[in-house]
């Protein structure tokens, strides 16, 4: 929730419910997107490092 707040705000600026529905929405996206970008720089450095062979 902090990464959310301090990054995007931590108010919805729309004032219908179903803009703020599609606001949050959004939100929820890119902080996934953010998060998955980070984890895949993080498994290729380990990687590079230790020359571990991928779980997935």
């Amino acid at each position: 929730m902090f990464r959310l707040k301090s990054m995007l705000g931590g108010v919805l600026r729309s004032r219908k419910f179903e803009n703020q529905q599609t606001e949050a929405y959004l939100m929820a996206k890119i902080l996934n997107r953010m998060t998955q970008i980070r984890h895949a720089k993080i498994r290729k450095s380990c990687l590079k490092k230790r020359h571990w062979e991928p779980i997935f």
